[in-house]
């Protein structure tokens, strides 16, 4: 056991081959530690054991071991192992281990963050949240494995027990749910593509209520390539329709409460309530029959799923009704 204290740098050692030749304010509790750097804090075996680095705090073994950035912290057992970012911080067993030149990062949790290398301002909070980034910069990773498939992403924010960001620029709040760039999905299990917005899954379809309206933009300068609607969009279009009633009886719910393989069921996770509109397979034949460009009708290849925006179908409706009220009118002058 070796002790040295200097009153001159204000240098506290203790522990076996515990050294600071220059530590200025330096406190060092544990075997193995050394090295040099001001205003330092290192508890743990190896802990913040590089030669440089000012203004570090290091709790746990090999805790910022050979880590030479600056105002540094990390709390817990290979946290911050080596690197030279600055101003990063980690809590929890592995938290940030493998940065080198990344910056203003957080992580918290087992492994949060874990392969980030040369990313900067990130978050992880939750065990092995953002576990997969390793350049991406600007990115919220909350809940355990909250996560990416793509190592470089960037501005994408993702809470939520195992839920993914597949690109850049992904929002997603809830459980098992993912958004691919651009994308926003808000609820349990959900999925969005590109530039798409998905909120509430299949078990979310009992009573949706808002206190207010959705606006959507329609400034005439933010448009282009503006044409008439023809009858084909509009009377030809609506006649051909075959409105319906239905109850929902998802795929997907019984892949997750059965274990059943996706497209099987028994009827027996139908919901009570009844819901009035059309069929995605029927429009499309209605529209492959008019020979048509309808961009209601949504498929997702990867679900097998078809899906319609049913605001699309309001224009048309317009159109169809200034039909019939002209056609209305030359009526009238005949009688």
């Amino acid at each position: 056991m070796a002790t040295l204290k200097n009153s001159l740098v204000g240098c506290i050692c203790v522990g076996r081959t515990c050294a600071s030749s220059n530590g200025h304010k330096t406190v060092r509790l544990g075997g193995c530690c050394s090295g040099d750097g001001a205003l330092k804090t290192a508890v743990g075996y190896c802990a913040s054991n590089s030669s440089s680095g000012a203004e570090i705090t290091a709790f746990g073994t090999k805790a910022l071991q050979c880590n030479t950035g600056g105002c540094n912290t990390g709390i817990g057992s290979l946290t911050l192992q080596c690197g030279s970012g600055n101003c990063n911080t980690a809590a929890g067993h592995n938290s940030l281990r493998n940065i080198t030149t990344g910056n203003c990062n957080l992580g918290v949790g087992y492994y949060a963050l874990k392969n980030l290398s040369s990313g900067s301002c990130n978050v992880g909070i939750g065990a092995y949240a953002g576990k997969c980034l390793t350049t991406g910069i600007k990115n919220t990773f909350a809940g355990y494995n909250s996560r990416t498939c793509s190592a470089g992403i960037e501005r994408s924010t993702i809470i939520g027990t195992n839920s993914i960001a597949c690109a850049s620029y992904a929002t997603v709040l809830g459980t098992n749910s993912c958004a691919c760039s651009d994308g926003i999905a808000i609820g349990n299990g959900v999925c969005s593509g590109t530039s798409t917005t998905r909120w509430g899954s299949t078990y979310n379809n009992t009573c949706n209520c808002v206190w207010g309206t959705w606006s959507t933009f329609s400034d005439s300068r933010d448009k282009t390539d503006i044409v008439d609607l023809t009858d084909n969009l509009g009377i030809n279009f609506i006649r051909k329709l075959k409105p319906v009633s239905y109850k929902n009886d998802a795929r997907q719910s019984y892949v997750k409460l059965c274990g059943y393989e996706y497209g099987t069921k028994d009827g027996n996770l139908k919901v009570d309530k009844r819901n009035y509109g059309f069929i995605a397979q029927e429009v499309k034949d209605v529209v492959d029959e008019l020979n048509i460009h309808f961009d209601a009708i949504k498929y997702n290849e990867e679900k097998d799923e078809y899906g319609l925006t049913y605001s699309e179908f309001i224009a048309s409706i317009v159109k169809t009704i200034k039909t019939i009220d002209e056609r209305i009118q030359v009526l009238k002058t005949k009688i």
